[in-house]
């Protein structure tokens, strides 16, 4: 079995930021401070970056950690015409 060093960093951090959010006590919230700090080793030690840069990139991401949702669609029709009311198609 390889490990995916890079999957169990994305993990560690996300779960230091949620434990971070609802850290009751500084005790608390120095455990999940260190669970960070060992995912940007992680990181570090597995890529060029060195461990204050990983640092840097993974506390951009702040709070409580939620998924990222991005929806599309579009409509086709049979004709090979545009729905109507596509003012992109129509030329207007």
């Amino acid at each position: 079995m390889t490990l995916n060093w890079f999957e169990i960093a994305k993990k560690l951090k996300v779960i230091s930021q949620a434990g971070r959010h609802f850290a009751r006590d500084d005790y608390e919230m120095q455990r999940h401070q260190d669970i960070a700090a060992l995912a940007a080793d992680i990181l570090a030690y597995h890529t060029q970056l060195e461990s204050d840069q990983t640092k840097m990139i993974l506390e951009q991401d702040t709070g409580y950690p939620t998924p990222k949702v991005d929806a599309r669609g579009v409509v086709f029709r049979d004709d090979n015409n545009p729905p109507p009311g596509d003012s992109y198609s129509s030329g207007n």
